[in-house]
């Protein structure tokens, strides 16, 4: 019989404050480097999830309003990134999937791959590899006539 795993709720906790840190305000998008051809909003949502693996909080936080910044700082993304690793693992890549069809705004998804070994007294060295993909969400939309980050998250 398998089990399906879960998020320990500690995590869930952790995550579900995040999301509505990020969720509380509005951010303008500002322009990055990217990959060709991929549009404005993807290219906001790849410096947060590369800010993320890269321990980053610089380039994390300068994607943020002001006001967001406010309430959450470089303390609270050091805390939050440090949460995860102890709950999910290593952030050890990401892969956009693709943005969604939406009439008035632009929904980007990206997995991000977290990595972590746990004692396992069937395997060979008394250790396993645990792998957990987590989806990671940001939506934009037009905001006085710019391309705004309106929130992201976490599921």
């Amino acid at each position: 019989m398998s089990s399906c795993p879960r998020f320990p709720a500690n995590i869930l906790s952790c995550l579900f404050a995040l999301t509505m840190v990020f969720a509380s305000s509005c951010a303008t998008v500002r322009k990055t480097a990217g990959q060709p051809g991929a549009d404005e909003s993807a290219q906001v949502g790849e410096v947060l999830v590369r800010a993320l693996l890269e321990n980053n909080p610089k380039a994390f936080l300068a994607q943020l309003p002001e006001s967001m910044q406010e309430n959450f700082g470089k303390k609270d993304f050091e805390k939050t990134r440090e949460s995860m690793i102890k709950e999910l693992g290593t952030p050890v890549s990401y892969t956009f999937l693709r943005n969604m069809a939406h009439p008035v705004a632009t929904i980007s998804l990206w997995v991000i791959r977290f990595e972590r070994v746990v004692p396992d007294e069937k395997a060979k060295r008394g250790k396993k590899k645990l792998v957990m993909d987590v989806l990671f969400r940001a939506v934009y939309g037009k905001l006085d006539g710019k391309e705004t980050l309106l929130s992201f998250n976490f599921y």
